[in-house]
C-alpha cells in the first residue's frame, strides 16, 4: 500500500517539491515498524539493537516530516500529516498484536492512512488537493479494498459460504464503478482497467478450493496485482492528460 501511493502520487500527478519531505519520512517510519514491534514484544527485557534502531528510525522519519511541514506552513498540511501518522500507528498496532492481526479495523485503518498520506502529498505539492487528487485516492481505497477481500477470501474466510461470491460482486462494482466515474469525468476515462486484474482473480478464486493457500505464492502474487494496478493508472492519467 505504501509504495503504491508513493509511487502514484508523482507519476500519475506529478507531485514534487515538499511533497518529498512526506514521502521520504513515510518511508523511513515504514522500516521503524519492525524495531518496534521487537521491542514491544520483548519488554519488560528489551532488546537494544531493535530500541536503537527503533529511536533512530522513527527520530529521523519525524525530522523529514517536520521539514516539510515547515516549508509549507499550512495548518490544513499538518491536518493530514497528523492523521496518517496516527491511523499508520493504530493499524501497526493492530497488526503488531498477534490477538488483533488481520482485524478488519486494522486493515481499514492502513488503507486510510495510505490514502490521506497521498492526499498529503498532493496538497503539498500544489497547495490544495485537486480534483484529480481526490479521484486517484478514491481509486487507491477502492483498490486496497478489493486486494484485502481476496487476500481474506483465501485465508481466514476461505471457509466462509458466499464470502468469495461477495468478492466477486463487489470486484465487479469497484470495475464498474470506475468506469463510470470515468464516463462522467471524475477520473481518467480508462481508470477502470486497472481493476480488471484483480477482477478476473476473483473470478478464478471463486473456482478454487478452501484448502490453505500457500502464503508466499499469495503475497507474490498482490505484489504483481499491485504493479499493474499502479502501471494502468499511471497509464490512465497520461492518457487523460495528453
Amino acid at each position: 500500500m505504501l509504495l503504491t501511493v508513493l509511487i502514484l502520487a508523482p507519476a500519475a500527478l506529478g507531485t514534487g517539491g515538499a511533497a518529498w519531505w512526506f514521502a521520504a519520512g513515510s518511508a523511513v517510519l515504514f522500516f521503524a515498524r519492525r524495531p518496534w514491534e521487537i521491542w514491544l514484544q520483548t519488554w519488560p527485557e528489551t532488546d537494544a539493537t531493535a530500541r536503537a534502531a527503533a529511536l533512530a528510525l522513527f527520530a529521523l522519519g519525524l525530522g523529514l516530516g517536520a521539514v516539510g511541514l515547515w516549508v509549507t506552513a499550512r495548518p490544513q498540511t499538518a491536518v493530514l500529516a497528523v492523521a496518517a501518522a496516527a491511523l499508520a500507528a493504530l493499524s501497526a498496532y493492530t497488526e503488531s498484536d498477534t490477538k488483533k492481526r488481520g482485524a478488519v479495523a486494522g486493515r481499514v485503518a492502513g488503507a486510510i492512512a495510505m490514502v490521506t498520506l497521498l492526499l498529503l502529498q498532493v496538497e503539498a505539492a500544489f497547495g490544495r488537493i485537486t480534483p484529480e487528487g481526490w479521484g486517484l485516492a478514491a481509486l487507491c481505497f477502492v483498490y486496497f479494498l478489493t486486494s484485502g477481500l481476496r487476500v481474506r477470501s483465501l485465508v481466514r474466510a476461505r471457509k466462509v459460504e458466499g464470502f468469495r461470491r461477495v468478492s466477486l460482486a463487489l470486484h465487479g462494482a469497484a470495475l464498474v464503478g470506475a468506469a463510470v466515474a470515468g464516463r462522467a469525468g471524475l477520473v481518467p476515462a480508462w481508470s477502470w482497467l486497472g481493476f480488471a486484474p484483480g477482477f478476473l482473480q476473483a473470478i478464478r478464486i471463486l473456482g478454487r478450493g478452501d484448502g490453505p493457500v500457500n502464503t508466499l505464492r499469495m503475497g507474490v502474487g498482490e505484489i504483481l496485482h499491485a504493479s499493474a494496478f499502479i502501471a494502468l493508472t499511471v497509464v490512465a492519467y497520461r492518457l487523460g492528460a495528453s
